[in-house]
């Protein structure tokens, strides 16, 4: 929603009460919350929601140099814009500045940060810009910044005219059009006397944001009801542009996206765009935010948050995150896991994943995750997190000691010398994924070690909808026990067993024993040994009823306890 929630909202309540009921019988119906270890680092103190971060690639400042991250978010009080840095890619913070606007008594909201890539206007490359809502909702302002962040001026107003909370000016985002211009886009409820519930707008600057032009509606449907808001742009590498943001009014506050080929021209403002969906049918409601990642794929990948994902059968609301290849976001989308996980409550807040902010690495490797958490006091706080980028190859070996980019379904799962184990022996089929739906052929490599005699663990590959359960999942397993190695299929609760061997020597409880396994169309290969040797027994086996080529990776246990360690996935 548009609105902070220690601001009235009388004139929006009954819109409120029928969107949250609505939305929570759909979401209640799904959820089905995992467990995760990984939680993130604190960013500042005081920041509640709407973080933001930007890497710095037009420095001149040798202290701030390129590499750098900025990054904002709204404090409890709402007085104030205070900006931290980061120069190891996120794992700590330092205070940098405030940005604190003279008329905002009322409260601010809803900050954006962005660094000028060219000239435009009077703002030379490397210039950033702060952007916020002003005194519940009455005016958008921009700052501006010459020294990387140290200190600000005022720029300008953006749009005035707001008349606070329920009719007010909200969440610019900022972009450079094909054009050279500065382009401002934010929620507008303006316009309720024509019927415009809320809608998307942008206002352009050829001047470098001293003065603006008239406003453009984006998306807005006059029908009193329909709210998109929440604008999140991105500028393609073909110079085209995609927008996703969120729309109200209607269930669950569905997320869309839809494209322009200069950043200014979006067409018919009455067309709501399209909603991007998973395989399995689930989407972000309430919230979001996009990035392109140079990662993924051979033109990059798109990344898309949300705070809740519904329609989802096994949940995944804070642990997951949608990507795609396919930059007309309307092909399929695929699920990856998320840096950490965000618990979130099961009433409304605003606070947990709350218009969360994502930044791919340079090389899109990984992936950094800024999101409101709350606190064992019930407070909100904004942390950080980063992880793999759902891309290959992958490598994990626990260095971190953190879980970062798993997600765990059952167990007790605990990080230590470059060791990932489960000790709760629960006999449910304790399971931890990570990854992305959309790999495909791959080879997994691993150790694991099993922690008790009546024991069988191992790997799962090609995993879709995983939950806590025995066979709660789709894919398969490639495990060892007494016996030696074996493979099965999972499907969602019925378990087929479709192969074994043996490893030389046997296995024994607390030795390391190393797997190969390889997945290419519906055919696995495995080789299996003791960790070290190269005597391995192997099984190569077609599955002639695969229904699926896709999926993330996994561990699991079957009913005892165990460990892993040095895990990779490299692409076929």
């Amino acid at each position: 929603m548009m609105v902070k929630s220690h601001w009235s909202m009388l004139s929006q309540l009954a819109l409120v009460c029928a969107l949250t009921l609505s939305f929570f019988a759909l979401r209640a119906a799904y959820e089905v919350s995992p467990i995760h270890a990984a939680s993130g680092t604190a960013v500042g103190t005081s920041l509640t929601d709407y973080p933001r971060v930007i890497r710095l690639a037009h420095s001149n400042n040798s202290s701030l140099p390129n590499g750098t991250l900025i990054a904002s978010a709204d404090t409890n009080n709402g007085q104030a814009f205070p900006v931290y840095t980061s120069i190891n890619g996120g794992s700590s913070w330092n205070y940098l500045s405030t940005v604190s606007p003279a008329d905002a008594s009322a409260g601010n909201c809803c900050v954006a940060l962005f660094e000028v890539p060219q000239q435009t206007g009077s703002l030379s490359a490397g210039t950033l810009l702060l952007a916020g809502t002003i005194g519940t909702g009455l005016s958008i302002g921009i700052w501006y910044s010459t020294d990387q962040g140290n200190s600000w001026n005022f720029l300008s107003y953006v749009a005035t005219g707001g008349q606070g909370s329920g009719k007010g000016l909200w969440e610019p985002d900022l972009a450079i059009d094909n054009n050279g211009n500065l382009i401002c886009y934010f929620s507008d409820e303006r316009h309720q006397g024509d019927g415009y519930n809320q809608l998307l707008g942008h206002v352009i600057s050829t001047d470098g944001g001293q003065t603006w032009g008239s406003e453009v509606y984006d998306v807005a449907v006059n029908d009193n009801n329909t709210r998109p808001g929440m604008a999140s742009v991105v500028k393609l590498p073909d110079g085209s542009y995609i927008m996703a943001y969120e729309v109200c009014g209607n269930p669950g506050c569905s997320v869309h996206v839809r494209t322009s080929s200069d950043g200014d021209n979006w067409g018919n403002a009455s067309n709501l765009g399209s909603i991007p969906q998973a395989s399995d049918g689930s989407y972000f409601t309430s919230t979001t935010g996009l990035v392109w990642s140079p990662g993924g794929g051979p033109n990059g990948e798109l990344i898309l948050v949300g705070k809740y994902l519904s329609n989802s059968p096994n949940g995944g609301s804070g642990s997951t995150l949608l990507t795609t290849t396919d930059f007309s976001g309307t092909g399929t989308w695929y699920k990856m896991t998320a840096p950490f996980n965000v618990n979130i409550p099961n009433s409304g807040d605003h606070c947990a994943n709350y218009s969360s902010s994502l930044l791919p690495s340079s090389d899109g490797s990984s992936l950094l995750e800024l999101a409101g958490q709350l606190t064992a006091d019930n407070n909100c706080q904004i942390v950080a997190g980063s992880a793999n980028a759902g891309v290959l190859p992958y490598n994990d070996p626990f260095s971190s000691g953190t879980d970062a980019g798993w997600v765990t379904y059952g167990g007790n799962w605990s990080v230590s010398n470059g060791v990932y184990s489960d000790t709760s022996y629960s006999g449910q089929g304790d399971k931890a994924v990570v990854g992305s739906t959309a790999w495909s052929n791959y080879t997994l490599s691993g150790d694991v070690q099993l922690t008790a005699n009546d024991d069988d663990a191992g790997f799962i590959v090609r995993v879709t909808d995983p939950s806590t359960g025995i066979d709660a999942l789709s894919g398969y397993v490639v495990g060892i026990s007494s016996g030696g190695f074996y493979l099965g299929r999972e499907s969602n609760g019925s378990w087929t067993t479709l192969g074994s061997g043996t490893i030389p020597g046997g296995v024994s409880t607390y030795t390391w024993y190393h797997l190969n396994i390889g997945v290419q169309g519906c055919t696995l290969s495995i080789a299996a040994s003791a960790a070290g040797s190269s005597d391995q027994g192997t099984l190569n086996y077609t599955d002639n009823g695969c229904s699926s080529t896709t999926g993330q990776i996994g561990i699991r246990t079957h009913s005892g306890t165990a460990s892993w360690r040095n895990i990779s996935v490299t692409a076929q």
